[in-house]
């Protein structure tokens, strides 16, 4: 829920009183909830870890800085390895998409392939 810091609310008393902040993600093709740590005695809430963001930052960071020097990377079929393999996701629902796999790249060869 979005709320504004500058408008009294419930939600802003509450994190003003020191309410514990937990960060979920709703997953709308299988209704599962995912939260960092915090949210792992919510009832029907699967923890993923300590804090979901920390291995994230440091790939968004780097992201940044190639959209900001002119380099746009495109998907490639081998994704979903690259992401489970490097980033310890098992699952990229938005990669499963057919029309996101349509704008997709092949992959290139590799020595591994050519041998």
């Amino acid at each position: 829920m979005l709320e504004r810091p500058t408008e009294d609310t419930a939600l802003t008393r509450l994190v003003a009183d020191g309410a514990q902040v937990v960060t979920a993600y709703h997953m709308l093709r299988d209704g599962t909830v995912l939260s960092d740590a915090d949210g792992g005695n919510l009832p029907r809430v699967e923890a993923v870890g300590d804090d979901a963001s920390i291995n994230a930052m440091g790939h968004l960071a780097e992201a940044l800085a190639e959209v900001g020097a002119g380099t746009i990377r495109l998907n490639h079929s081998s994704d979903p390895k690259t992401f489970d393999k490097e980033r310890g996701i098992k699952k990229l629902y938005a990669l499963d998409n057919p029309l996101v796999a349509t704008f997709g790249l092949p992959n290139a060869a590799t020595e591994e392939d050519a041998q």
